[in-house]
């Protein structure tokens, strides 16, 4: 037992369960090392949890477009955090003209 290595290992998994449960939609985990990475490929891989991409693949086919609705929820977020300039955004990219200016 390796205190040191135990304590990374604590860190990472912390930073990792963060990341897969905060996720919307996608999580992408990126490790050059063949090797290191082979067991946690394999795990999710067998239980049909992930998609592999080769080198130079686009990443572009997991984003997903916000609605105008989506924006326009998000900018009703933002006014109730008193946070106009970046409401006012959401609101333009929800087509909302009038809560645009609204939040101005």
């Amino acid at each position: 037992f390796d205190p040191v290595k135990h304590q990374i290992m604590s860190y990472e998994l912390k930073h990792l369960y963060t990341a897969l449960t905060r996720a919307r939609n996608n999580v992408i985990i990126y490790d050059e090392d063949e090797v290191r990475r082979a067991p946690m490929l394999h795990y999710l891989s067998r239980r049909t949890l992930c998609d592999i991409l080769q080198p130079g693949a686009s990443l572009s086919d997991f984003a997903v477009k916000a609605s105008p609705e989506d924006w326009r929820r998000q900018g009703h977020v933002m006014i109730q955090r008193n946070l106009y300039q970046q409401a006012e955004k959401c609101f333009q990219q929800s087509g909302d003209r009038h809560l645009e200016l609204q939040a101005a």
